[in-house]
């Protein structure tokens, strides 16, 4: 059985929230257990926001690949790199449409058994969020190429509701403003990958949600308080 949250967003039930998700500068919105936005076969990804922003999977040598789970179900990443390193966007999600990206929330689950770099998502010129695997700390400020930019500072990352870049075993709500203006202008957007060899996804990732905007502390928090329950954190 299923059941209707927030504006049209069907996932499966036992799912309450109180908290709607921030809609203001919002330009992307892909959630994974949404038919709407994906029903779980094909390469089009819908966007649920106002943006038309459509996506579409780039499944370069297998490596990614989807999992129906209703309310958690989630774009995987394969832990085996060996063939799927060797492209510059390995599996990945491409974006249509040219924005701004300022912000975001993503939900996304990593896998803590794989070394190296992991990018969450970039823009052409390997600009780009990233972790490192090993401990899966996100540089910040990294340098001039990351989310957080060396010459410009530090961001703010918000992770399951409290400040901090580093990510934990199991689901992790995360956001911050990027302080990079490589991302001010309108560009291009890679989901699961840096844009850069040996620098894909390796996890999974069930929700994104990009904005053209910095948004407030009490904004992040919004956004994990919706998704809290569903991903039972």
């Amino acid at each position: 059985m299923t059941i209707t949250i927030g504006s049209g967003i069907t996932v499966g039930s036992g799912i309450r929230t109180t908290f709607p998700l921030v809609t203001d500068g919002l330009v992307l919105h892909y959630d994974f257990s949404n038919p709407s936005s994906y029903s779980g076969s094909g390469t089009s990804i819908t966007d649920l926001s106002t943006s038309n922003n459509t996506g579409t999977v780039v499944n370069d040598y297998g490596a990614i690949s989807y999992v129906d789970n209703e309310q958690t179900s989630y774009f995987n990443w394969s832990t085996d790199v060996g063939g799927s390193g060797s492209d510059s966007f390995g599996g990945s999600i491409h974006t249509a449409t040219p924005n701004t990206y300022q912000d975001f929330t993503i939900v996304f689950q990593p896998d803590f058994t794989v070394a190296g770099m992991a990018g969450i998502f970039g823009i052409p010129g390997d600009k780009s969020l990233r972790f490192y695997n090993n401990a899966w700390e996100a540089p910040n400020p990294g340098n001039d190429d990351d989310w957080a930019a060396g010459t410009f500072g530090a961001t703010t990352f918000y992770i399951n509701g409290t400040v901090s870049n580093q990510a934990v075993p199991g689901w992790n709500v995360i956001g911050g403003a990027t302080t990079n203006p490589a991302f001010s202008g309108a560009t291009q957007l890679y989901l699961g990958t840096s844009g850069y060899q040996n620098r894909n996804m390796q996890g999974k990732i069930a929700v994104i949600l990009m904005y053209n905007r910095a948004l407030t502390q009490e904004e992040q928090l919004q956004n994990f308080n919706y998704y809290k329950s569903r991903f039972s954190l």
